[in-house]
C-alpha cells in the first residue's frame, strides 16, 4: 500500500499562525511535531517511508522537506497552482500509477488529528481488502456531537464478508447540515462524519477521474512523461493554467457508484479553524480552564485558547475568546466566530495589508 498525503492547502482560517508561505500543516499545533509530520508518523506502522508521497505547493516545498525527513525528495510532488483537492489527488495518483500499475493508495489530509491510531490502522487494513472488489472506500467517523462544519455519509446495506469490522455501501453524501439536521444525524446510526480519508486502487481511481473530469485527466495524461524531468514544473504550469478548481467530493465522491464506507472510532478532528483546535486541545486535558501556550497570566479567564510567544499576554474577565499573538500580528476573536477568520484575511487583503498574510 502507498500513502498519498495532501499538504497544499493555505489554511487561512488559522491566521495569523498559518500564512501564505507557512500554512497550518507545517506548524506544531497539537504536539511538538508539525501536523504533516504527525500524519506521516501515523502511517509508518503500515507503509514504508519510500511508499509515502506528498502533494504540496511549490511555495512550501523546502519547508515540507524539512518537516518530513526520510521521505525521498522525488516523492514530494508540487502543484504549480492550487486547483482544489481533485486535481491534487489526481496528480499524485497518476505519479504512483506510472510506477506501479497495481498500486493501492490511501489518501490522507495533513491537517487531521487522529487520537486512536490503532483503530485508524485497522480501518486502513480493512479498506485495503475491500478496495480490491469495489471502486473506492471512504473512512467514515462515528459522530460524537452534532457538527455543522463537517460533511456526512449516509450508509446503506452492510457488506458482510470482510471480517469483524463493519463496512457499508455508501447511500449518499450530505454536505454540511444545519444544527437541527446534524442532531438528527447524531441520533441515527446510519450517518457518519465524512473524514475524506479514502483508499483506492490507483487504476480504478484514474478511470473515475477520466469519466468525471475528462479535461483535467487529459492534462494529467499530457504531463505524465515529464514527471522525472527537470522541466516538469514548467510543463505542468502551462498545461494546468486554465483548469477549473474543484474539490474531490463534488468531482468524484458524490458521482461514483458502489463506494464503500468503513465506520471507525478514531478520535478524529479536522483542524479547520481555531475553535476546533481549542476543543481538541481542551478535550485532551479536561481539567484545564484554558489552553495556553506562551507567557500568560490572567484573572477570571475561562474557556479561552491563548497562543503567544515571548511577550506576556495578560487577560482579565474574558470568556470564550481566541487570542493568537505572533511576531507581527495579533488575532482576538470570539470562538463562535472562528469560521470568519477566512473572511478577515480577505479584509486584510482589501485593506492593502498583504504583508501580514
Amino acid at each position: 500500500m502507498y500513502g498519498l498525503i495532501m499538504a497544499g492547502g493555505s489554511g487561512t482560517r488559522l491566521w495569523p499562525k498559518s500564512r501564505l508561505n507557512s500554512p497550518k500543516q507545517l506548524h506544531s499545533l497539537i504536539s511538538e511535531k508539525s501536523m504533516l509530520a504527525e500524519t506521516v508518523d501515523r502511517l509508518r506502522p503500515l507503509i514504508l517511508k519510500h511508499n509515502i508521497w506528498i502533494v504540496t505547493s511549490e511555495n512550501y516545498l523546502n519547508r515540507v522537506k524539512e518537516k518530513t525527513p526520510g521521505i525521498p525528495a522525488e516523492n514530494i510532488i508540487t502543484e504549480p497552482y492550487q486547483l482544489g483537492t481533485a486535481m491534487a489527488i489526481g496528480l499524485g495518483m497518476m505519479r504512483i500509477y506510472q510506477m506501479d500499475k497495481e498500486a493501492t493508495v490511501a489518501v490522507l489530509w495533513s491537517d487531521n488529528d487522529v487520537k486512536k491510531k490503532q483503530n485508524f490502522l485497522r480501518a486502513l487494513r480493512l479498506a485495503q481488502k475491500i478496495v480490491q472488489d469495489y471502486p473506492g472506500v471512504i473512512i467514515g467517523v462515528n459522530p460524537t456531537f452534532p457538527a455543522t462544519g463537517y460533511g456526512y455519509i449516509e450508509m446503506g446495506a452492510e457488506i458482510e464478508k470482510y471480517g469483524k469490522m463493519n463496512a457499508f455501501k455508501v447511500k449518499r453524501f450530505v454536505e454540511k447540515p444545519d444544527y437541527e439536521t446534524a442532531k438528527e444525524f447524531l441520533a441515527n446510526w446510519q450517518y457518519l462524519w465524512n473524514s475524506g480519508m479514502s483508499v483506492w486502487k490507483a487504476k480504478k481511481f484514474l478511470q473515475l477521474f477520466k469519466k468525471f473530469l475528462p479535461k483535467h485527466y487529459s492534462k494529467l495524461n499530457k504531463i505524465k512523461e515529464y514527471f522525472y524531468k527537470d522541466n516538469f514544473n514548467e510543463v505542468a504550469a502551462k498545461e494546468f493554467k486554465n483548469l477549473e478548481k474543484i474539490a474531490i467530493d463534488y468531482a468524484i465522491y458524490e458521482k461514483a457508484k458502489n463506494l464503500v464506507a468503513v465506520p471507525a472510532d478514531l478520535g478524529w478532528s479536522d483542524i479547520g479553524n481555531w475553535a476546533v483546535l481549542k476543543e481538541v486541545l481542551l478535550n485532551s486535558n479536561p481539567k484545564l480552564k484554558n489552553w495556553v501556550k506562551g507567557k500568560h497570566t490572567g484573572i477570571d479567564t475561562k474557556n479561552c485558547l491563548i497562543l503567544g510567544g515571548e511577550r506576556l499576554i495578560a487577560t482579565l474577565g474574558i470568556e470564550n475568546l481566541i487570542i493568537v499573538d505572533t511576531d507581527d500580528a495579533i488575532l482576538i476573536a470570539d470562538k463562535n466566530k472562528a469560521e470568519m477568520v477566512k473572511e478577515l484575511t480577505q479584509k486584510i487583503k482589501e485593506d492593502g495589508l498583504e504583508e501580514y498574510l
